[in-house]
């Protein structure tokens, strides 16, 4: 690519595109913000094109897929932004950071739908096994979901692997549930796992900031996050914490649905007490 920024092509250099495609980059120009948190399922629905489409046009653009032009997006927009931002002191550092998270919980807590909550509760209470996926930063939720279900003594297997996540998913039996913690909801592997589950008509759940992914439309429920992720903030506090909110409202849902399971919570605390100093 040439110095020229993706959006000043997107503005000038539509001629050679077909119209859908241009649809598409007009689209992008105008909403470049709020594009660079979408997953090629959502852009495809916004412009009312397709999937394929959205790729034909990154493409002429000269990148290889919509992935790669979602990251320079996301770039130009830093770019830009930055240069127009004086220093932070100290303080507004910590400031950014504690409103950035409030912010997360609360517009999570907007978000929930309590429904698909209690249905997920309903889901896990009624579980023979729940196994648990995800990689890069969601790997540390899905660590902290499992920690919460082992608490409670519920029956939980985790995989980073995701070799051997699809070599289980083969054997999931009708009583399994899956749950799928993806911030993006297009993570390849995940997606791929996904498929494996519903050619079985296994339960699958997606805990993730996007409501409309490949992931998604594969799980038999999602459940949303506020504070997408963009290629440049991956991994951070807002997205993640939002998530932690959700699955702790989850463990404080199954309790009251299943109250034997706090009598499991102290046991689970005793057997812990003799490896404290």
């Amino acid at each position: 690519m040439n110095s020229i920024s993706i959006l000043t092509k997107l503005r000038s250099q539509t001629g050679s595109l077909s119209p859908k495609q241009r649809l598409v980059a007009q689209y992008v120009s105008v909403n470049a913000q709020q594009v660079q948190f979408q997953t090629i399922t959502e852009l495809a629905k916004s412009t009312q094109t397709s999937e394929a489409t959205v790729v034909r046009m990154c493409r002429d653009f000269g990148f290889k897929g919509y992935s790669d032009f979602r990251m320079a997006l996301a770039k130009d927009i830093s770019a830009s932004t930055s240069s127009d931002v004086e220093d932070k002191s100290e303080s507004d550092i910590f400031t950014m950071a504690e409103n950035e998270a409030v912010r997360a919980i609360r517009d999570t807590h907007i978000l929930i739908n309590k429904s698909k909550v209690i249905s997920v509760c309903n889901t896990f209470s009624s579980a023979n096994n729940v196994h648990i996926v995800g990689v890069g930063a969601s790997q540390v939720l899905a660590q902290y979901l499992h920690y919460r279900l082992v608490r409670i003594g519920i029956s939980t297997n985790i995989y980073s692997d995701t070799h051997m996540a699809s070599m289980r998913a083969i054997k999931a039996g009708e009583k399994d549930v899956w749950v799928f913690v993806s911030s993006s909801g297009s993570t390849r592997e995940l997606v791929h796992i996904a498929q494996i589950l519903e050619r079985k008509s296994v339960q699958s759940v997606c805990l993730s900031n996007i409501k409309m992914s490949p992931l998604a439309s594969l799980c038999t429920q999602t459940l949303v996050a506020a504070s997408p992720e963009s290629p440049l903030t991956g991994g951070s506090l807002s997205s993640k914490i939002g998530v932690m909110y959700m699955i702790d409202v989850l463990m404080r849902g199954i309790l009251e649905q299943n109250p034997e399971l706090e009598q499991v919570f102290e046991y689970t605390a005793d057997a812990t007490m003799a490896l404290m100093i």
